[in-house]
């Protein structure tokens, strides 16, 4: 046994998936899920089949983000894996309704990071044993950051603002341009 690290080559712009699938129908399926997430998602995708044609099944609403996505799976050529890309949308997104499609038995990663796959070679085929995302930590975040952190999940939407008249919320707002509403 040997072992590969696979970079995924993408744009600093664009979201990775990558996953592990075990049916033909997969690049049906996760079409179907991205698709009825939002119109305005933009998307392509690629799955390794292991067995019969052994071909690098694709699909997608972006050719370039389909391309990117099939050439990416073929560098790992792992069987039954996924790359799913994405633009206009994030993984956050996507994520339930990618995990509800029958087929999909595990999402290794969901990101915005450079990544590599680390692929493990037998006599037998390629399998993927995990991935490195991103870098790694400097050190353990203190409290300016804690609060840095929720400022940003509340400036994004992602989380709602605390009452305006707390300090915490003011300070939030202020850092990052939104105006102080009053209750």
């Amino acid at each position: 046994m040997s072992f590969e690290v696979v970079p995924i080559d993408k744009p600093t712009d664009m979201n990775a998936i990558i996953g592990q699938a075990h049916f033909i129908k997969t690049v049906e399926d996760l079409h179907e899920a991205l698709a009825g997430v939002s119109p305005h998602l933009r998307f392509g995708l690629a799955f390794c089949e292991a067995s019969s044609a052994r071909l690098v099944r694709r699909s997608g609403n972006d050719d370039e983000l389909t391309g990117l996505a099939a050439a990416n799976a073929l560098a790992i050529g792992a069987g039954h894996a996924f790359v799913i890309l994405l633009r206009e949308g994030y993984p956050i997104n996507v994520m339930n309704p990618l995990k509800a499609v029958p087929e999909v038995c595990t999402v290794f990663c969901a990101t915005a990071n450079q990544v590599d796959v680390l692929v493990a070679v037998t006599e037998r085929g390629r399998g993927i044993i995990g991935v490195i995302d991103g870098l790694p930590p400097v050190g353990i975040e203190q409290e300016s950051d804690v609060a840095d952190r929720h400022s940003l999940l509340r400036a994004i939407g992602y989380k709602l603002l605390r009452h305006p008249s707390t300090p915490q919320a003011t300070d939030a707002c202020l850092r990052h341009g939104q105006a102080k509403t009053e209750a």
